[in-house]
């Protein structure tokens, strides 16, 4: 592990090398996240290697991932979130107690409703956490093929 003078030696070559190749992307139009990606890639160990130690590298990565996060939270507007939730249906099938438990049967009629509450025109398909390992396959192929029913 780097000692503290190379670790601020670090952050300021990322912080330098990070604004000028965002202020270049900036003219071009490209967004600042890019810019951030393009950094990450040409200082670290696979590009000019400038930041080689791992340790400092996985520790920047996740300063990033947190002021990525607090960037799109300021971002974020109460109003807007109340506009989009006045469009949104929030519904699916029960995790456990269907798609993992339940027959088929139980699996097609919950899709079912889900489309018919969208009115068959709005609806997104997606696990909500995770997919359950311990869900039979034919509970997967029942909700496919009434999906596809539907469409």
């Amino acid at each position: 592990m780097h000692d503290n003078s190379s670790l601020l030696r670090d952050l300021v070559v990322v912080t330098g090398v990070g604004l000028l190749i965002t202020l270049l992307f900036r003219r071009i139009r490209v967004t600042a996240v890019i810019g951030f990606i393009a950094t990450g890639v040409v200082i670290g160990p696979g590009g000019f290697g400038l930041v080689s130690e791992v340790a400092t590298v996985r520790l920047m990565a996740e300063m990033g991932v947190v002021l990525l996060l607090f960037t799109v939270g300021l971002e974020f507007s109460i109003a807007d979130l109340r506009a989009l939730t006045a469009k949104t249906l929030l519904t699916g099938i029960d995790h456990e107690r269907t798609f993992v438990r339940g027959p088929a049967e139980a699996i097609v009629a919950e899709a079912r409703s889900a489309i018919a509450e969208s009115g068959g025109t709005r609806l997104i398909l997606g696990p909500g956490c995770a997919v359950p390992a311990a869900a039979p396959m034919a509970h997967y192929q029942a909700i496919r093929e009434e999906i596809l029913a539907c469409a």
